[in-house]
């Protein structure tokens, strides 16, 4: 964070929009991989939104590299529909994506993994097939005085 609370982009690097090269760390007794900072999520997070909207959607970052601290194995990233576009272009974003190093690895419906530079991507599209969340009725839902 700089001194005015915002957070610092990495510099342009030549072949690409970002400076988003993998920090490495090592997992105790195994393999070393290469992790993501929140820093490097919201930089991928801003390349991406440079890209989706002319596929019907817009870019979120979720889970544990924005909810927890610390470097995180992989980067979740919500793909939004723009709410008068009929449907995301699934195939379209991945083929653009793959312009700028992100990488279709498999998925299909609302969960789609991909990689960049190594690094894990998990790509949730909450309205694709399958992937339609379903409204609980409120008797459904366990209540706990303890959460409150």
């Amino acid at each position: 964070m700089t001194k005015n609370n915002t957070l610092a982009m990495p510099s342009a690097r030549a072949g690409g929009p970002a400076d988003l090269s993998p920090s490495v760390s090592a997992l105790p007794g195994a393999h070393r991989y290469r992790a993501w900072t929140l820093h490097e999520a919201v930089a991928l997070c801003r390349v991406i939104e440079t890209i989706c909207p002319a596929f019907g959607c817009h870019v979120a970052l979720t889970g544990g590299t924005l909810y927890k601290d610390g470097e995180r194995k992989d980067c979740d990233i919500l793909f939004y529909r723009i709410r008068q576009i009929p449907e995301i272009d699934v195939d379209g974003l991945f083929g653009a994506l793959a312009l700028v190093g992100i990488v279709k690895r498999s998925g299909f419906g609302w969960c789609h993994k991909a990689t960049y530079d190594g690094r894990e991507i998990d790509c949730f599209f909450p309205e694709d097939d399958g992937g339609e969340y379903e409204q609980a009725d409120p008797q459904d839902i366990p209540f706990s005085e303890e959460f409150f």
